[in-house]
């Protein structure tokens, strides 16, 4: 399987919340997995993080970079074609951040591995609990 982490999922697992859906922990303990990571949350934590909206239990280099090499968690760059995947999406969903991520997992046929029940108004598979 592939998956794409959303935000928080990312800093759950890395802190070992138990916030994080069993199935979603399952998916990101599968070895077999291939897991990745969007340059959309790297953007969103690091607004977050200068804002001070939001503090990490790593530097925010580790979070995007060492945890990510550690973790075997694959960087998703943001592409063309995500951008125009994007673009007719219907606004089930606000966040531009979660919705690149539901662009990208359209896109490249990633689980995406969120809470976030709005998400399930596209057609994208998510998993969770």
């Amino acid at each position: 399987m592939k998956y794409l982490i959303d935000s928080h999922t990312w800093l759950w697992w890395l802190a070992a919340d138990s916030r994080l859906g069993c199935r979603a922990a399952s998916a990101l303990g599968d070895q077999s997995a291939d897991l990745y990571l969007s340059a959309a949350t790297g953007w969103e934590l690091t607004i977050k993080v200068s804002l001070g909206k939001l503090a990490l239990h790593y530097p925010l280099e580790e979070v995007l970079q060492g945890q990510r090499q550690r973790h075997r968690v694959h960087w998703l760059e943001i592409k063309p074609e995500h951008c125009r995947a994007l673009s007719p999406l219907p606004f089930h969903h606000r966040d531009p951040f979660d919705r690149m991520l539901v662009a990208q997992a359209m896109y490249e046929g990633l689980t995406l591995l969120s809470g976030d029940a709005l998400l399930d108004a596209y057609s994208i598979q998510r998993v969770w609990a």
